[in-house]
């Protein structure tokens, strides 16, 4: 057992450790920066659909009732049928 228990079996300088250690935090952040700012344009895109798709199923309910309303005020003619756009 050595005496001097700060010694290592690591050959390199502390100085070019601290650097490599330095790039690799500087390399995670930037990765992890990347990522954050990508997961919230995703989720702000969810939302902005989700808020589309709302806003057009009511539109659809809307127009599904002012059709249904201008059915039951249109007069039905005994005998004869709608004609098909066939």
């Amino acid at each position: 057992m050595p005496e001097d228990s700060k010694t290592t079996d690591c050959k390199s300088p502390v100085s070019k450790l601290a650097k490599l250690y330095r790039k690799g935090r500087d390399n995670w952040k930037a990765k992890y920066k990347e990522a954050k700012y990508r997961a919230k344009l995703l989720a702000d895109k969810v939302k902005y659909w989700k808020n589309k798709a709302a806003e057009l199923e009511r539109r659809v309910e809307k127009l599904e009732r002012e059709l249904s309303e201008s059915e039951k005020r249109t007069p039905k003619v005994p005998g004869k049928q709608p004609k098909n756009s066939k």
